[in-house]
């Protein structure tokens, strides 16, 4: 007795939501398992989900469809592009984001920032910056110069990034440093206050220095170079 006014009630029903859907297809699986009590019904009775598997089908087919439209549509719906900042040789800037952290570049540096709500990271490309993190557990700020990363845990740390090395040095705070250049053994750390880390295509090392030289390190932050017990050459 189903007539065309219940199959459309049904179909409606199943197009209003994929739990309708899901949980129309565990009845479907279940009364499959029962096929052995087939032999107590009569060989012509035809069963009702037999005759629905059809419209089954057809909309399942119309939700791969949305499904595959949906990513489609997704994939080209435009996305927010890395913003780049760069510095000329000589010059330096300031660049302050949303969640309060700072960062200096240095002359001649380019760096590559994607600051969104879930994700905080920055690429060193070239140069040298000075980092002042706001903290935020949840959303880690990460910094990636090429296969090397620090990755904040309450920090203001420097990263240089030059041709064949790579330097890293915590002025307050810690962070945890990794080294995953295919050509070295992979290397991790946990820096702190003092710690300068410096890694080449060979090795890395991480030594201790007075918080003083670090600082004279970063003088270029007040436009001045500082030199001790350094030949003019």
């Amino acid at each position: 007795e189903w007539s065309e006014q219940d199959q459309a009630g049904l179909d409606t029903w199943l197009a209003e939501s994929l739990a309708n859907m899901v949980a129309y297809l565990r009845v479907d699986s279940a009364w499959g398992k029962a096929d052995r009590l087939s032999a107590l019904r009569p060989p012509e009775a035809e069963s009702f989900l037999t005759r629905m598997r059809p419209v089954v089908l057809r909309v399942a087919a119309g939700f791969a469809v949305v499904a595959i439209l949906g990513g489609l549509a997704f994939s080209l719906i435009p996305r927010p592009q890395d913003r780049v900042y760069s510095t000329p040789v000589g010059g330096r800037e300031t660049v302050s984001f949303a969640d309060g952290t700072k960062v200096e570049l240095n002359t001649n540096t380019v760096l590559r920032a994607r600051m969104t709500t879930g994700q905080r990271i920055v690429w060193l490309d070239r140069g040298e910056a000075y980092f002042q993190v706001k903290h935020d557990r949840a959303h880690p700020f990460i910094v990636f110069a090429g296969n090397r990363r620090v990755t904040d845990l309450g920090t203001q740390f420097v990263v240089r990034r030059e041709a064949k090395k790579f330097q890293a040095a915590v002025v307050q705070g810690k962070v945890w440093f990794d080294d995953s250049d295919s050509q070295t053994a992979s290397q991790s750390a946990l820096l702190t206050a003092g710690d300068v880390v410096t890694a080449n295509a060979d090795r890395v090392v991480v030594r201790k220095e007075p918080v003083r030289a670090i600082a004279a390190e970063l003088s270029w932050r007040q436009g001045q170079l500082i030199f001790t017990e350094t030949t003019l050459g």
